[in-house]
């Protein structure tokens, strides 16, 4: 059995009954369940050569993210819950790497209340922090107007 890990979330289920052989009377049926042992072993071992081939994937992806130097990313982003209508901002400092991914550092909240400090907070890092690309958006939505 050959079982390929697809890149994505993967979740696989292996199900084994097995029944007393002392138990059996009929050799059919010691046939049959020696058949299902035999596919399940089968299964089993297709699992741990999956599960072998992913801890090398995940030794790949780990001497990436060791070798490559990320980019750093700060946010600072104006969000209105629509249920509650109260204003929050989110100051998010991001690693990114060459490859499209992306990993969440740090996010700090505000209340709408706090919007000076925010955005001072989120000044004062784009100024101490020059090579770091930021975003600051913080215009209302169109469904706010």
């Amino acid at each position: 059995m050959k079982l390929k890990f697809d890149r994505q979330i993967a979740e696989y289920h292996l199900y084994i009954h097995m029944t007393d052989p002392t138990k059996q009377a009929d050799l059919n049926r010691l046939q049959y369940e020696d058949k299902q042992a035999q596919d399940k072993i089968k299964s089993l071992q297709g699992y741990i050569n999956l599960l072998q081939q992913y801890r090398l994937d995940m030794a790949e992806r780990a001497a990436y993210l060791i070798r490559e130097a990320p980019i750093h990313r700060a946010e600072l982003i104006r969000k209105k819950n629509y249920y509650s209508n109260k204003v929050f901002y989110y100051f998010n400092l991001y690693s990114c790497y060459p490859d499209g991914s992306e990993r969440m550092e740090t996010i700090r909240t505000y209340p709408g209340t706090e919007r000076a400090k925010a955005i001072r907070e989120f000044k004062e890092y784009q100024r101490t922090h020059s090579a770091t690309e930021c975003i600051m958006d913080i215009q209302r939505s169109n469904w706010e107007r």
